[in-house]
C-alpha cells in the first residue's frame, strides 16, 4: 500500500473525473441531478397535497438515481474495458445493495429509539440511533459525511467557546435543540467521529466498482484496510476539504442570495423562485463531481494509480 499524499490525492481524483467528461457529465449531471429534480416534482411538486409517502419514495428515488452515478462513475474510470451500458448496469444494481444497505441501517436505528430508555440515558439513547445513521451517511457519501460532521465540529466548538467567554454556559446546549451539556459534548464527539468514519470507509465504493463486486462487507474490511496506516492524515484531509468546499459555497451562495434580494422588486414571486433552484442546481454540480473526485482521489493514492487514470490522461 503506498502512502498519503493530499495533493496527490486530489491530483488523481481530478483526473479521474475529468478523463471521460461527456459520459461523467451525463451521469453526474443528467442522472444524479436533473433526473431527480424531474421526480422530485412528479412526485411531490405535482401533488395538489404532498404526502408523506410521495416524499419517502421520491427520497428513495433519488438515493438510487445517485447512488447510480457514482457506481457507474467508478466503474467507467476504473476499467478502460468498461462500456457505458455496462457501467450503468452495474451502477443500478450496486445502488440497490447500497439503499438495502442503508436501509438496514436505519431499521436499526428506529429499533433503537422504539426501545427508549430512562430519563437520565436519553443522551446515549440518541447517541445510539445516531451512530447507525452515521455508519450509513460514512459508508457511501464520503464527502457529504465529512462535511456535516466538519461543519457540526464547528459549530458546537465555537458556540462552545463563545458561551464560556460571554458566561452563556447554555448557548451551545440551545444549539442542540436545548439539550443539556453533556448531549452537547456527545454530539461533539460524534460529529468527530463521523469525519473518522468517512476517512475509513472511504474506498468502499470505488473498492466495488474496481472489482465489480456487490459484496458490502468485502469492501468496508478492504476500505478499513486500506485506510488504516493514514486515517489521521485522511481524516484531515476530508475535513480541509470539506471546509474549503463549504466556504466557497457559503459565499457564492451570499453573493448570489444578495443579486436576488437586491432585483426582487422587480422580479416577481414565480421569477424568485425559479432563480433560487437554478442557483441551487448550479451550486449542487461541483458538489456532484467532488463526491466522487475526492473519495476515488482517496482510493487511487491508497490502492496504487490504475491504469485508466494513464490511458485516458
Amino acid at each position: 500500500m503506498n502512502g498519503f499524499g493530499w495533493a496527490e490525492a486530489w491530483a488523481r481524483g481530478y483526473r479521474f473525473v475529468t478523463v471521460r467528461p461527456f459520459e461523467n457529465a451525463v451521469l453526474l449531471i443528467g442522472l444524479a441531478l436533473l433526473l431527480p429534480l424531474a421526480v422530485q416534482y412528479a412526485v411531490i411538486g405535482g401533488m395538489a397535497e404532498p404526502q408523506g409517502t410521495g416524499a419517502l419514495i421520491g427520497l428513495a428515488v433519488n438515493y438510487v438515481l445517485q447512488s447510480c452515478a457514482l457506481f457507474a462513475v467508478l466503474r467507467l474510470g476504473l476499467d478502460e474495458r468498461e462500456t457505458f451500458g455496462g457501467a450503468l448496469g452495474y451502477g443500478l444494481v450496486a445502488s440497490l445493495v447500497a439503499a438495502g444497505t442503508v436501509a438496514v441501517l436505519v431499521s436499526v436505528a428506529l429499533m433503537i429509539g422504539s426501545l427508549g430508555g430512562p430519563p437520565g440515558a436519553m443522551p446515549f439513547v440518541i447517541l445510539a440511533v445516531l451512530v447507525p445513521f452515521a455508519v450509513a451517511l460514512a459508508t457511501y457519501s464520503t464527502l457529504i459525511a465529512a462535511t456535516i460532521g466538519t461543519g457540526l465540529v464547528l459549530a458546537l466548538a465555537t458556540t462552545m467557546i463563545l458561551g464560556a467567554t460571554t458566561g452563556n454556559v447554555g448557548l451551545a446546549a440551545t444549539l442542540a435543540g436545548g439539550g443539556s451539556g453533556l448531549m452537547v459534548v456527545l454530539l461533539l464527539l460524534l460529529s468527530a467521529a463521523l469525519v473518522w468514519a468517512a476517512a475509513r470507509l472511504t474506498c468502499t465504493a470505488a473498492h466495488m466498482a474496481d472489482h465489480r463486486s456487490l459484496n458490502v462487507i468485502a469492501a468496508l474490511r478492504a476500505s478499513w484496510a486500506l485506510t488504516s496506516e493514514e486515517q489521521g492524515r485522511i481524516t484531515l484531509y476530508l475535513a480541509i476539504v470539506s471546509l474549503g468546499f463549504v466556504l466557497v459555497l457559503a459565499a457564492l451562495l451570499a453573493a448570489a442570495g444578495g443579486s436576488i434580494f437586491a432585483l426582487q422588486d422587480v422580479m416577481t414571486p414565480t421569477a424568485a423562485g425559479a432563480s433560487a433552484m437554478v442557483l441551487g442546481f448550479v451550486a449542487a454540480i461541483p458538489l456532484s463531481y467532488l463526491t466522487v473526485l475526492v473519495p476515488v482521489g482517496i482510493y487511487l493514492r491508497l490502492a496504487g494509480e490504475r491504469a485508466p487514470v494513464e490511458v485516458f490522461a
